[in-house]
């Protein structure tokens, strides 16, 4: 654990730091050390559909630009994915919430209202196609739905941002299983922020925010504590002054308390058995002295009596005692009846809390701000991680399994990219035509240089002719495996010509060519379907987040006060 110099936190700061930083930091490492086959495939991914020298390796480029040979690339990855990103926004829904009843009609129309305006003040629409997109690129992205004062006119309440987040600076229990990630224990995202910043955004961990802090990291040296040398670089940019931060989002055990109606199925969350029991005590109370707000107690000379108010009966008793001991014993009752459906419940449960980390030290640890406010205007955390992950293919487990649609064709783009440099550096390096001039006619070649083509050579001979080399023909071997590997791309992705608009048969029909089109969309469902999943996710976190930071008011301006 990272070394805190003394005084810097209090009791209870230092207990909670000692508790959970080295499940923090074993959380965090297991999930690095998990993925790391798939974060570079992820990055492989990315530099082949940025296409260029990204799509060769450096052995094999170093190898071609050593024999003075062209390093080509044929990007046939980069329309695939433009075509399936263009699909997907020409054939978008905007999000809707559909009332369950009619009786909830009115209240579904004003959910879209307010969710159509949030996606519309911070480009939700272009975020959400930025989130498709690298998501079926690396087959891995997030979204981070949060509250922005940055950027906004409302600097009061703010307004709900869109956060597509890098890849691979986010990770999650390895051993989750469900496609939204809700099972897992941790959910973290790595970002940098500018020292300043992040000192204004703790003032109390100075002490560990200045330059000077990374020495006191780790209390032993690198060597024999196994932590790379460059691994105070990865907290810390000395140049641009900026620390990584993680935030890192955990599940706490808890007991949680309900106070059960039966008779109604109402159940009232409790922040405690105590508060729990007082409630219970007071429908208790509030129902015997209801009961008895009815009754009177009247002494005179010897005799006392309990009078019903309302009704004038009357009940006589020898002494004043008699008659408190009956309305007690009524009150018992009453509110015996009252609370007789009444049960305390204990669930056990986790609640969500929100840590942030530098350097592998504590910065802040608190409950989840994304929740619900209770009666009591506490909120109480939502269950939810508030990350939307988009996961194109996952048929395993495993990390590995993890995929978008780059991952299959990046190999027949190797090849493509091979097979075309080794034809054109034929087509460059090989035979050229000849024309010799006799040296004793003072040919002047260096106009015939000027006016003939490059591709033939020009020279001049004192005798007889060289011998001649025909210039070598274009090489049909490699241009058919350029067309094959051409065609493996479509086939291996269902992305045919027909979908591209690139065919270029003129003898097939128009129906030939829609059954064509209709067949390869089937083959990117299952892709289509996890975006939905992914979607209705982000929709489910929208109307929430509208729920808990827009106040009436701001609710009132945006759909009209008269709704």
């Amino acid at each position: 654990m990272a070394r805190i110099p003394r005084g810097q936190r209090t009791k209870a700061q230092t207990l909670s730091a000692n508790e959970n930083l080295r499940t923090f930091r074993a959380n965090v490492l297991n999930f690095l050390d998990t993925s790391a086959a798939l974060r570079l495939q992820i990055d492989e991914d990315f530099r082949f559909n940025r296409g260029g020298e990204s799509q060769w390796n450096t052995d094999d480029r170093n190898k071609l630009l050593d024999e003075k040979r062209p390093v080509e690339s044929f990007n046939a990855i980069a329309p695939v994915v433009n075509f399936l990103a263009g699909y997907q926004w020409e054939r978008k829904k905007d999000l809707r919430y559909f009332p369950r009843g009619t009786e909830d009609e009115q209240i579904g129309r004003l959910a879209t209202a307010l969710g159509r305006y949030a996606l519309d003040l911070n480009q939700g629409d272009a975020q959400l196609h930025r989130f498709f997109r690298k998501g079926i690129i690396g087959g891995h992205s997030c979204l981070y739905p949060c509250l922005n004062y940055t950027t906004t006119d409302d600097l009061v309440e703010g307004d709900l941002d869109w956060e597509v987040l890098p890849e691979n600076s986010f990770g999650y229990s390895p051993f989750s299983r469900r496609y939204d990630r809700n099972d897992s224990d941790f959910y973290f995202m790595l970002y940098w922020m500018p020292l300043e910043a992040a000192q204004r955004q703790w003032p109390n961990q100075h002490a560990i925010l200045t330059p000077g802090f990374i020495n006191d990291w780790y209390t032993g040296q690198d060597a024999t504590t196994g932590v790379p040398t460059q691994i105070r670089e990865v907290f810390y940019q000395r140049d641009t002054q900026q620390v990584r931060i993680i935030r890192y989002f955990y599940r706490k055990q808890v007991d949680v308390w309900l106070l059960a109606n039966h008779a109604t199925q109402d159940y009232e969350r409790m922040g405690s058995e105590k508060e729990a029991e007082a409630k219970l005590k007071e429908i208790y109370d509030t129902a015997g002295a209801q009961a008895a707000s009815n009754f009177s107690v009247m002494t005179a000379d010897s005799q006392t009596a309990l009078i019903h108010t309302q009704t004038g009966q009357m009940q006589t008793f020898a002494a004043p005692e008699e008659a408190e001991q009956v309305l007690d014993n009524l009150k018992a009752q009453v509110g015996a009846a009252a609370t007789k459906d009444f049960e305390i419940v204990t669930r056990p449960t986790t609640t969500m809390r929100m840590a942030h980390l530098c350097g592998w030290d504590q910065l802040d640890d608190a409950k989840s701000p994304y929740g619900q406010m209770d009666a009591e205007g506490e909120i109480v955390p939502d269950w939810r991680f508030p990350f939307v992950t988009f996961v194109p293919y996952q048929d395993t487990d495993d990390f590995l399994s993890i995929k978008g649609i780059v991952r299959d064709i990046k190999d027949p783009q190797r090849n493509l990219n091979w097979y075309l440099s080794t034809a054109q550096d034929k087509l460059v390096r090989g035979p050229k035509g000849m024309l010799w001039m006799l040296k004793g006619e003072h040919t002047d070649i260096p106009n015939l240089e000027a006016r003939i083509s490059k591709a033939v050579f020009i020279g001049e001979y004192a005798a007889q002719p060289p011998i001649w080399m025909p210039p070598t023909p274009v090489v049909t071997e490699d241009l058919v495996m350029v067309n094959t590997m051409l065609e493996a791309i479509m086939r291996i992705t269902g992305i045919n010509a027909e979908l591209l608009g690139q065919t270029t048969q003129k003898t097939i029909s128009g129906r030939s060519i829609q059954a064509r089109q209709s067949g390869g969309l089937v083959g990117v469902s299952s892709l289509l379907m996890n975006w939905g999943a992914s979607y209705q996710y982000f929709g489910d976190l929208l109307i929430r987040r509208i729920q808990q930071f827009y106040s009436v008011d701001k609710m009132n301006r945006i759909i009209g006060d008269d709704q």
